[in-house]
């Protein structure tokens, strides 16, 4: 959106006309604006996706990616969320081979990382560490009804996870995409 410069008259029905197109244009510029939001929200989202397509556990990642919409006293905000507890992990990395790749910048910020899952644990093992298969039967089957265990449970080896950091990748994107975006919608 250009910068408008008028030469104003002063009359009665000047400054009701002018009022008008004022209000027309605060109407353009919040409608822009949302789209503007929208729009970079929609990128940041599919960078998430994007991500977290080539890291399927059971389908329980992205399967709880939501984008969600709420407005309250005219602000409408844009929210990307993910459910999945593997989140974390995907994020921030996790055992010897999240401690050897590169790391999330913003790791120590949240107090995340290698060795902040199970502190004191196997996470550095070179040897690795097992963990139960997180499919719904697996966790629901680990103890039967008069309090003996199944022996059935799944157990997996595990080295850890080097971080795909999903919503950081998403937040350069956006970052890189504004000045285009903007220019896009508000021209100029």
């Amino acid at each position: 959106m250009a910068t408008k410069r008028k030469r104003l008259n002063l009359s009665k029905g000047s400054f009701e006309q002018y009022a008008k197109e004022i209000r027309a244009y605060r109407k353009e510029l919040e409608d822009k604006t949302a789209e503007f939001v929208l729009q970079l929200t929609k990128i940041g989202y599919d960078e998430i996706r994007a991500t977290l397509s080539e890291y399927v556990y059971s389908g329980q990642t992205i399967g709880s990616l939501l984008l969600e919409t709420s407005e309250e006293g005219g602000v409408v905000t844009f929210t990307i969320s993910v459910t999945s507890e593997a989140i974390l992990i995907l994020e921030f990395g996790s055992g010897i081979k999240g401690r050897d790749a590169e790391q999330n910048p913003r790791a120590s910020e949240f107090g995340m990382g290698p060795g902040t899952f199970s502190p004191g644990g196997h996470w550095d093992d070179p040897n690795g560490w097992y963990y139960q298969d997180g499919s719904k039967d697996t966790w629901q089957s680990k103890k039967n009804e008069d309090g003996s265990y199944n022996n059935d449970v799944k157990w997996k080896k595990s080295y850890g996870h080097v971080a795909a950091m999903p919503f950081h990748q998403a937040d350069l994107k956006m970052k890189a995409e504004v000045k285009r975006l903007a220019k896009e919608i508000f021209g100029g």
